[in-house]
């Protein structure tokens, strides 16, 4: 086979051709068009869950409120329930950040397929037991193994607990919760892959002095056919721009108002008030039968009727007022 050998003026005009441009030196020029290769992990879901929380906290932040109902309701006590966040981990870190003794408690979600987790730090645990034997709700003050009974009796409240995670999810779709077991050791909880991940949903529950928290774990594989209902990405551009933000409606049930209700207005002079004395008697405009307004932030709301409640000076809203009597 015969090579041909360039000369030194063909070698110059090549160089020359490239300099300028004329020749295409990207072997992969044809292929600019294409989308560039990335590299993927298999096993990292972390990507496709980002932003995928809107309507999950809004499912989390209405279960906080109906977990707070459940406690007062069983306890016969004041309990604050605040959800605090959402998180994606792997299953290992998520189990190391426990010691022995804490309460895991797996179930199932029909018609999801696996296996979730409902866990209970240890003083939350402890707590939680004293008052449901007529307890103030102290935990102990040194953590030890759950006992048979302790744990029969936890058992019941969780099924209740469990139950209100039904409600609160129907905003996605109708689970039936199943009870499974209960285990007190981080080491013997194998209901997935340590790598795989789950999504955590984390919640503070106080009382009195005291405070524990209270965990759902939900592996991603198990929410996987419905990740499409957590988001409100698939709305419409104009629904997105007023889909409401659960941090947003969290923060506005938290947000302290101005609530006034105005029994009756007088006119009098000057020298009429300058005379006033205790004991005196100053005649309104209205009578006990007749609806009073009831402003918040000193827009007119709502009519009502004065009363007394518990022993309480109170008002009992009769009528809610439109808008265009605001300025009544």
């Amino acid at each position: 086979m015969s090579e041909k050998i360039l000369s030194q003026e063909e070698i110059e005009a090549l160089y020359s051709a490239m300099s300028d441009g004329q020749i295409d030196t990207d072997p992969e020029g044809s292929r600019k068009g294409e989308a560039e290769a990335r590299p993927y992990l298999l096993y990292s879901q972390q990507s496709k869950l980002e932003g995928h929380f809107e309507v999950l906290e809004e499912v989390y932040d209405k279960y906080s409120h109906l977990l707070r109902e459940t406690l007062a309701a069983k306890l016969k006590s004041v309990n604050d329930t605040d959800y605090i966040s959402t998180e994606i981990v792997k299953f290992k870190e998520f189990l190391q950040r426990f010691s022995r003794p804490t309460c895991f408690n797996t179930f199932s979600m029909e018609p999801f397929h696996g296996a979730a987790l409902l866990v209970i730090t240890g003083p939350l645990f402890f707590s939680l037991i004293d008052s449901m034997f007529g307890g103030s709700g102290k935990p102990l003050d040194r953590l030890r193994d759950f006992t048979q009974l302790e744990m029969r009796v936890m058992k019941r409240l969780i099924l209740d607990i469990l139950k209100r995670l039904e409600k609160a999810w129907e905003v996605i779709q109708p689970v039936r919760t199943v009870y499974r077991k209960m285990e007190s050791n981080p080491d013997y909880i194998r209901m997935i892959a340590p790598d795989d991940l789950v999504v955590v949903a984390g919640f503070i529950v106080r009382r009195n002095r005291y405070e524990g928290h209270l965990y759902i774990c939900m592996p991603y594989l198990m929410i996987e056919p419905v990740k499409e209902k957590l988001t409100y990405g698939d709305l419409g551009a104009g629904n997105v721009e007023t889909a409401p933000d659960p941090r947003l409606k969290a923060m506005l049930r938290k947000t302290f108002l101005n609530v006034s209700a105005e029994l009756g207005h007088a006119t009098c002079t000057v020298k009429e008030l300058l005379t006033l004395r205790v004991g005196d008697t100053i005649k309104l405009n209205t009578g006990p039968n007749v609806p009073v307004p009831v402003r918040v932030e000193n827009v007119l709301k709502y009519k009502g009727h004065p009363g007394v409640f518990y022993g309480n000076q109170a008002v009992r809203i009769a009528d809610i007022q439109a808008e265009k009597g605001e300025e009544q």
